[in-house]
């Protein structure tokens, strides 16, 4: 951190303007290097019984993160977007692209993600992708999809099912639509070029 850095300070001690103005003013917000691993410091270590209301900034994720007396919840972020690859489930990736980040402000969780299929790529059943963080148990989460099938495009939703969002279509057939989980044929037989695009937010 900038400054001085960090002092432990000992009873009775007399603490001189310059150490007012570095380790007490300077250390409001504490940086780290890392929440662990080999960074120096590494918050872990330093603050390993943090108290409620603690604030500090992590260089290695340029997040700020706020003490809620039980865990640590982000409350901002310089890096805006994180990358993660997902795991695939119903759907095989082959030669095809995936684009998925997600952002975290407090215990919101932004992500959104496209899945545009090679030439042996694949859709075999209900397609879902993993979450990049666990969703609350009391949360839920609810989202668009976009869908391109046999070049034809369609509108979806974006749901949460357990650690994994799981991706429906549209279906206008009856009096009121209702919602199908994709497969090898819903809406259509996916082809080289098509995609499954969605943006959700729930509760983390």
């Amino acid at each position: 951190m900038a400054g001085a850095g960090y002092k432990t300070f000992v009873a009775g001690q007399i603490l001189s303007a310059s150490e007012v103005n570095t380790y007490l003013m300077e250390q409001s917000v504490m940086v780290f290097g890392s929440t662990a691993g080999t960074a120096t410091p590494i918050r872990s270590s330093v603050l390993p019984s943090p108290a409620d209301g603690m604030v500090t900034y992590i260089k290695a994720t340029d997040t700020l993160e706020i003490y809620d007396g039980a865990n640590w919840q982000v409350i901002g972020s310089t890096a805006g977007w994180t990358s993660y690859t997902p795991t695939l489930s119903g759907c095989s990736q082959g030669n095809g692209t995936l684009s998925f980040a997600y952002a975290v402000n407090g215990k919101t969780t932004h992500l959104r993600g496209r899945f545009t299929l090679g030439s042996t790529s694949s859709v075999t059943g209900s397609v879902s992708f993993t979450l990049p963080n666990t969703p609350s148990a009391a949360g839920f989460g609810f989202g668009t999809a976009a869908i391109v099938s046999a070049g034809l495009n369609y509108t979806g939703v974006a749901l949460i099912s357990g650690s994994s969002v799981v991706i429906g279509v549209h279906n206008a057939a009856g009096t009121y639509a209702t919602r199908n989980n994709l497969s090898g044929t819903v809406p259509n037989t996916f082809t080289t070029a098509d995609s499954i695009a969605f943006s959700l937010t729930y509760l983390s």
